[in-house]
């Protein structure tokens, strides 16, 4: 079976990255990638994990946001379920999930205080 990974990242205002993935059975094609291009926040591709139930991979201090970037562009496939490294949050879906998920919060707002 193939999986498609789609990395993350936190990046704290001092500049600490904390790495994350979103995976899921099956492929990533150019219309969920415009779709959820479109839901996500400027041109680097702002996302809150947490509003659209993905873990996310930083702790934010108390005075910054939740935003993350979203790396649809570096997005892949594996032939296997992805295995990571223990410093990598993880979260199994499916596209149609991932994609309704992007859908409903780009619809509502993205809250990067919660």
């Amino acid at each position: 079976m193939t999986y498609t990974v789609i990395p993350f990242q936190y990046r704290s205002s001092s500049n600490d990255k904390y790495p994350g993935a979103i995976y899921f059975p099956g492929e990533l094609w150019p219309k969920d990638i415009a779709l959820i291009s479109e839901c996500c926040e400027g041109p680097s591709m702002l996302f809150v994990p947490d509003q659209i139930d993905v873990d996310s991979s930083g702790q934010p201090l108390h005075d910054e946001s939740w935003w993350h970037e979203l790396f649809l562009e570096s997005a892949y496939t594996v032939d296997e379920r992805p295995t990571f490294s223990p410093d990598i949050t993880v979260t199994g879906t499916s596209i149609e999930v991932l994609r309704e998920r992007f859908k409903e919060v780009a619809k509502s707002g993205w809250h990067p205080d919660l």
